[in-house]
């Protein structure tokens, strides 16, 4: 019988969930600076997922118990970095353009309500307020890997806006048309996991839509985060609580430093 957990952050939350979107045999591509989506792929790959095919950088199948986030905050861990291969942004980029990446993990700065998501400004381009880490690769995940799994560590208005200020990547604009008009055949944003819920999006209207609402949440705290109306059900399922044996996993094997938690330092 699984036993579930009581005890658990929003952060290992949003890691299970992110986990359990992930299949074996798949091949994915994890963004630079995303810890709470380091967490989550580990996690698939030592439970349900062992033939998760991960690149993460230019590393591919890393080491599930290596330390990952030595990338992110160590250049001396490049040399204890282990993986079973290493690529390059080229053969990278050719592994998108095949078709042979199934999904891929974004953190974004600004999402809006047809999923279009920006990471580069606040503000006019021109002369922004703020300038966001920037795109990297996400303009080309955002439409050459099959699907893409977004996460937002803290559900906030100003994260979610009605429209973003710039495109970093393109969702579903048009309506959905857009991705149709221009023939890519690439999903773009399918899933929204937040401290609050799960979200995905219409596939008549290409606007996101509530799936389920974790344990503690409300519809009305959402509502109140949330700069556009959402999609929902008349009966809104609970998210699935993270087992005990997940929650462990994570603590004691995959993220004992509590790396996940950075994804959640103040800005």
């Amino acid at each position: 019988m699984t036993e579930y957990s009581q005890d658990y952050t929003p952060a290992e939350l949003i890691a299970v969930v992110l986990a359990r979107e992930m299949k074996d045999g798949e091949k994915m591509y994890l963004g630079a600076a995303t810890p709470v989506g380091v967490a989550a792929t580990q996690l698939a790959r030592v439970t349900h997922a062992p033939n998760l095919v991960c690149v993460y950088g230019i590393w591919i199948d890393p080491d599930p118990y290596t330390d990952y986030f030595a990338i992110m905050t160590d250049a001396s861990g490049f040399q204890k970095f282990r993986a079973n291969a290493t690529t390059n942004l080229t053969e990278l980029h050719d592994l998108w353009q095949r078709g042979e990446i199934d999904f891929g993990i974004i953190r974004p700065a600004q999402i809006d309500q047809y999923g279009n998501i920006n990471n580069s400004v606040l503000g006019d381009y021109s002369k922004p307020k703020l300038r966001f880490p920037g795109g990297v690769a996400i303009a080309d995940a955002t439409n050459l890997c099959k699907r893409i799994l977004v996460y937002v560590p803290k559900h906030e208005a100003r994260v979610f806006v009605k429209k973003v200020d710039f495109i970093t990547g393109p969702g579903h604009p048009d309506e959905g048309k857009w991705r149709r008009r221009m023939n890519i055949t690439s999903k773009g944003p399918s899933k929204v996991v937040t401290d609050m819920a799960v979200l995905g999006f219409d596939q008549s209207t290409g606007k996101m839509k509530l799936e389920s609402i974790h344990p503690g949440a409300s519809l009305e705290n959402i509502e109140m985060n949330t700069s556009f109306p959402l999609i929902a059900p008349e009966k809104i399922p609970q998210t699935e609580r993270p087992t005990v044996e997940q929650i462990q996993l994570i603590r004691d094997k995959i993220d004992p430093a509590n790396m996940r938690d950075l994804d959640y330092r103040q800005r």
